[in-house]
């Protein structure tokens, strides 16, 4: 590795690619626990702008992982929710 790259910059083959450890409250709605995204450039400077957009997009895909792991947990009681109103007398 590069002594100028950052923590979860390496390269990978000729090229970089970008490693981020998925918090362990995410892990089981995205099923892994790490992700690595490879940034098609085998320049160190422009992996270094590249890794700022890909973490942006992983940032916002755990988000919305989480989201929607809330919304399927909300959707799942709602049924419940409706037989018991509609069981009281």
């Amino acid at each position: 590795m590069d002594a100028r790259a950052p923590k979860g910059l390496f390269k990978r083959g000729k090229g970089y690619a970008l490693r981020v450890a998925v918090p362990a409250e995410y892990q089981a709605i995205i099923g892994k626990k790490e992700i690595v995204r490879g940034l098609g450039t085998q320049d160190l400077s422009e992996a270094l702008v590249k890794r700022k957009e890909v973490l942006t997009q992983i940032v916002s895909e755990l988000s919305e992982g989480n989201r929607r792991a809330s919304l399927s947990a909300f959707f799942a009681v709602v049924p419940m929710l409706s037989c018991v109103l509609l069981a009281r007398p």
